[in-house]
């Protein structure tokens, strides 16, 4: 895409080079210094729209872009879980001699009763 880009500036069918942020939320849910910068850009923007159109239940700027800027961390964390859920669901449970020890040690494991 940044090649593709990089032609378009040649062929001046654009004004400048855009930024590359590799937004990277890890399976601990630990997020990158590009999420973060990509974060505070948007809530920017959502800061100045809110300061020409000003909200109806009046809102400061500052404050709304405080619950964007919350709202969009809490909805990113939760789409990371979600899909490390799905995706621990779709392969099943790990079967190795750590795990098996440990869980048949204390009780019977049933792995069925996780999946439901």
């Amino acid at each position: 895409m940044l090649r593709v880009a990089e032609l378009q500036l040649l062929r001046r069918k654009r004004n400048r080079m855009p930024n590359f942020h590799a937004l990277i939320i890890s399976t601990d849910g630990e997020f990158s210094s590009s999420v973060f910068e990509v974060i505070e850009w948007l809530c920017a923007i959502r800061k100045r729209q809110c300061t020409e159109f000003r909200p109806i239940d009046g809102t400061t700027p500052a404050r709304a872009s405080a619950r964007f800027r919350t709202d969009l961390k809490d909805s990113l964390a939760i789409a990371n879980a979600i899909g490390l859920g799905t995706m621990l669901r779709s392969v099943g449970i790990p079967n190795g001699p750590a795990f098996s020890s440990a869980l048949t040690s204390t009780r019977r494991f049933n792995p069925g009763r996780l999946l439901t």
